[in-house]
């Protein structure tokens, strides 16, 4: 109803302020001019026309009154025609017409005060809050000729002295000093309420006036403006349908970047639970490895002596190697020496002497063992080589190792304090990851509304875009009514036998006063409102 109002307003405006008005007055035969009074609520009391002819001075209309305005002849009236004598007038003849019938638009008025219906002739001195409701439609009952494209003003005037909290319903209003004008427009066929409320004391308020005019204005020579107007509307429309889009790419687009950063969010979440079990860990370790290399440095004056003793015993074992090598040749030389013996204790086997064959049979057995002892010597011999061999390559390794362990046991400080900085850290490390995922929580929580704030976004461009829609619509409505076509101006007196240049309507209801009974007034000739001086513009 706003965007409605809002342009209709405009085209208005731009069709006062730019468009010709295409009415030539010079080839009209006479104005008219309809004022009616009415009651408190809106029905009509009596209905007063004010004509000015022009040329023969002749018109048409069923009066039950009829008053020369300008000279002193009486008309001479038959039926509905109405002629003057006069032969010429300056600024052509003026009469007033009373007359009966039924006005282009209807108004109906209601009064409240807090919230109760009150009478209008009632409302002067009260004091609460007001509330006046005018329902205005187009007479069904009038012409069609005459109703057709008409417009209507309605206007209010307030104390701001006795009136307060003023609200004003599909309607403008204008403060000069203490007074507030309220203006409600009704356009082409249009119908409405027009409300106003406020909280009032002493409650008084001039006459209620509703000026009517039918539309003569046309479009001529600037269809080309209008096209491009309504070009521009459908350009805009294009270009929202195209934002429309970018929109929605930039929310499946926040959409990706959103599930990223929740991915993000959880596995900084895991890498913090699972670092605070690996610090742990190092920690266990790093008591671990302290002992450890306590243990080394403990170590190094026990393996320095076993490393002594392998090296003594290598040295050791070469000379009883030695020494067992020279036995074992001596008994082979010896062995080998005692062939001969051996030969004659077996020929002494066969004495018949008992004593001579103990002596053999003694003799043979201590070479047998001597030949034994020799034998085992060589083994033994080279045994003792091998063990002495492999001694002195133990000792050889082991002082590698011993070596190592030395080197270990002097790094064992520094070893110590590179894990501590290690931990150290690895401990800052988790610090920041720590600091990341309550970083990333936060930016996660603060941008996983933004796809539906995008989608907001989307809906008012949609609406944006179905408003231009609609207002390029309306706009074709409004300016219709301002096409090509008949848009003379239709006499309310005689609709087909008048032929007038102008006509216009002025509706007053009577004042509301404290204490006073407002009595009906003529207010004809001498009343003027914003209708009428526009017209009075092109005379």
């Amino acid at each position: 109803m706003k965007i409605k109002r809002l342009i209709s307003v405009v085209v208005i405006l731009v069709l006062v302020l730019t468009v010709g008005i295409t009415s030539t007055y010079a080839e009209k035969e006479k104005n008219e001019t309809v004022y009616a009074v009415l009651n408190y609520d809106g029905s009509v009391n009596d209905i007063y026309v004010v004509n000015q002819l022009f040329g023969e001075y002749v018109d048409y209309g069923e009066y039950t009154d009829v008053k020369n305005l300008s000279t002193d002849s009486t008309p001479t009236i038959d039926g509905d025609r109405i002629a003057f004598e006069e032969t010429e007038s300056q600024g052509g003849l003026y009469y007033q017409g009373t007359m009966i019938g039924e006005l282009p638009m209807t108004f109906d008025i209601e009064y409240f005060i807090d919230g109760e219906q009150v009478a209008g002739e009632n409302l002067g001195g009260e004091s609460g809050h007001l509330k006046i409701t005018i329902d205005f439609a187009v007479n069904e009952k009038c012409d069609a000729q005459v109703s057709d494209a008409i417009m209507a003003q309605i206007m209010l005037t307030l104390n701001m002295d006795i009136a307060d909290n003023i609200e004003v319903n599909n309607g403008t209003s204008v403060i000069v000093g203490n007074t507030m004008t309220v203006n409600y427009t009704a356009l082409l066929g249009e119908s409405g309420t027009a409300t106003l409320e406020a909280d009032v004391t002493d409650f008084e308020m001039a006459a209620i006036s509703i000026s009517m005019l039918k539309n003569t204005f046309t479009l001529d020579g600037y269809e080309d403006t209008i096209d491009e107007f309504k070009d521009g509307f459908a350009d805009m429309e294009d270009g929202m349908v195209e934002m429309i889009d970018g929109t929605t790419e930039l929310k499946d687009g926040t959409v990706d970047l959103i599930d990223g950063i929740g991915d993000l969010k959880n596995g900084l979440r895991r890498l913090k639970s699972s670092g605070g079990d690996f610090a742990d860990g190092m920690t266990v370790y790093g008591d671990g490895l302290g002992q450890y290399l306590y243990g080394v440095t403990q170590l190094e004056p026990g393996s320095a002596q076993f490393d002594d003793a392998l090296n003594a015993l290598a040295q050791n074992g070469g000379a009883v190697s030695n020494g067992v090598s020279q036995i074992s040749d001596g008994l082979s030389q010896l062995a080998g020496s005692t062939a001969e013996l051996e030969a004659l204790a077996t020929a002494l086997l066969s004495s018949t002497d008992p004593s001579v064959q103990a002596l053999a049979a003694g003799t043979l057995e201590t070479l047998a063992t001597l030949e034994a002892l020799s034998g085992g010597l060589n083994t033994a011999s080279n045994g003792v080589s091998e063990y002495v061999g492999g001694v002195s390559e133990i000792a050889i390794g082991y002082g590698v190792f011993h070596e190592g362990i030395v080197q270990l046991s002097s790094n064992a400080d520094a070893m110590n304090v590179g894990f501590e900085q290690i931990a150290s850290g690895y401990n800052e490390y988790l610090t920041g990851v720590s600091k990341s995922s309550s970083g990333m929580s936060k930016l996660y929580a603060s941008i996983k509304t933004m796809p539906d704030d995008v989608q907001l976004l989307i809906d008012g461009q949609v609406d944006f875009k179905d408003g231009i829609s609609e207002a390029s619509e309306l706009i074709d409505d409004e300016l219709s009514v301002f096409s090509a076509g008949d848009s003379a101006a239709v006499s309310f007196t005689s609709p087909e036998k008048n032929n007038p240049a102008s006509v216009q309507y002025v509706l007053t209801t009577p004042e509301i006063r404290v204490n006073e009974q407002v009595t009906k007034e003529d207010t004809t000739v001498k009343q003027e409102n914003f209708f009428t001086r526009f017209a009075d513009l092109f005379r």
